[in-house]
């Protein structure tokens, strides 16, 4: 048996660990990196041509932090896709690897979110934890603050934006990680963990609306219908709205917090 060298030993012994703190980027929670290791040689080769995918993650490095942006439409109404990213004391429930999530501490729209999970590379683990303190603006944006844990510092906003009969929600992050990040693992693959983390939301969010659809069909079609007229009126009063929608997607802002 050929021994493996010790360099590359030392590099792949990080793989789990620095990707679960690329994933803490997110502002949320740390994503789930099932199989780390032996998906790490897709993640370094170019991605085929493909439809566009939703939703769209890009991660990138600038001035010493990891910088994360992702957007995502998903066929539900605003207030119930907020209410699914700032559900922390149930994100253990629907999110794989997260151990514990709850809100330690609250004054009015402001909370302090404490989380703890486990990510999980072939044959090694790597416990992480996360603190942050979080603003509230329902059901419009969601604003994060790292204070503790794993990654260093960090700021993140989450926006939310009604078009039509689905919500776009837009996510920016800047994070600074506690330690080096091994030059052989390729932004594709970290994104498509990230990526497989913003779908566990999207199937949370759906799995509500057809349980609220079908506890009360009549407020469902109501709420379906309101929206379509709504959005109708918005378009003919407003012809620019659909360019500004356009506009977020392609290049949302980041403000400062």
């Amino acid at each position: 048996m050929t021994a493996t060298p010790p360099a590359r030993a030392a590099t792949s012994a990080l793989y789990p660990r620095v990707l679960a703190l690329l994933c803490l980027l997110s502002g949320v929670l740390p994503a789930v990196l099932p199989g780390v290791l032996p998906d790490v040689l897709s993640g370094l080769l170019p991605a085929a041509h493909a439809a566009e995918p939703n939703p769209q993650v890009k991660v990138r490095r600038a001035k010493g932090k990891m910088l994360l942006d992702v957007t995502m439409t998903v066929p539900v109404r605003m207030p119930l896709a907020f209410e699914v990213l700032s559900d922390y004391n149930h994100m253990a429930s629907f999110v794989p690897g997260i151990v514990s999530s709850k809100i330690t501490h609250s004054h009015g729209n402001r909370l302090q979110v404490t989380q703890h999970g486990k990510t999980v590379g072939g044959v090694m683990s790597f416990a992480w934890d996360s603190v942050r303190d979080v603003t509230l603006n329902p059901p419009h944006d969601i604003s994060s603050r790292v204070t503790g844990g794993t990654v260093k510092s960090g700021e993140s906003t989450t926006r939310f934006i009604q078009e039509e009969n689905q919500t776009r929600i837009i996510v920016h992050s800047e994070s600074t990680a506690s330690l080096l990040f091994p030059p052989l693992i390729g932004p594709a693959f970290v994104e498509g963990q990230v990526r497989r983390q913003y779908n566990d939301f999207r199937e949370e969010m759906l799995k509500r609306q057809k349980a609220q659809a079908k506890a009360n069909p009549a407020a469902h079609k109501a709420s379906a219908s309101a929206s379509a007229h709504a959005s109708a009126h918005s378009s003919a009063h407003h012809p620019s709205a659909s360019a500004s929608h356009a506009s977020h997607a392609s290049s949302p802002t980041h403000p400062k917090h």
